[in-house]
C-alpha cells in the first residue's frame, strides 16, 4: 500500500539488522528492538529499545528532529544573524 509521504519522514521498526541497511538505502529511519539480535549488532539503527512499549510521541519526535536542520543551519550561516536583507524572512521551496 503506499502512505503518500516522502521516504525521509518514515520509519521502520525491526529486530534484524539486515532490515536497518535495508531501511537506511532507501532513506527510511530505522528503530530496533533489542532481543534475539544484541544492542551492539543493531548500533546502526537510529533508535534502539528494549520493548517497542518505550515508544514515546517525545522519542518518535527526537527521531525526527534532525530532518533539514543541516539545510536550515546553511541557510542561516548565509544569511547572517539578523536573516535576508529587508528584515523580511525568505521561503525557499
Amino acid at each position: 500500500f503506499k502512505l503518500g509521504r516522502p521516504p525521509e519522514k518514515c520509519a521502520v521498526f525491526t529486530d534484524r539488522p539486515t532490515d536497518i541497511t535495508a531501511a537506511h538505502e532507501v532513506s527510511l529511519k530505522a528503530v530496533a528492538k533489542v532481543g534475539y539480535f544484541r544492542a551492539y549488532e543493531l548500533r546502526n539503527a537510529d533508535a534502539t529499545m528494549s520493548e517497542f512499549d518505550n515508544l514515546t510521541v517525545y522519542n518518535v519526535r527526537r527521531l525526527f528532529a534532525k530532518i533539514g536542520v543541516e539545510t536550515l543551519d546553511a541557510q542561516t550561516e548565509l544569511e547572517g544573524p539578523s536573516g535576508p536583507p529587508g528584515g523580511r524572512p525568505r521561503t525557499r521551496w
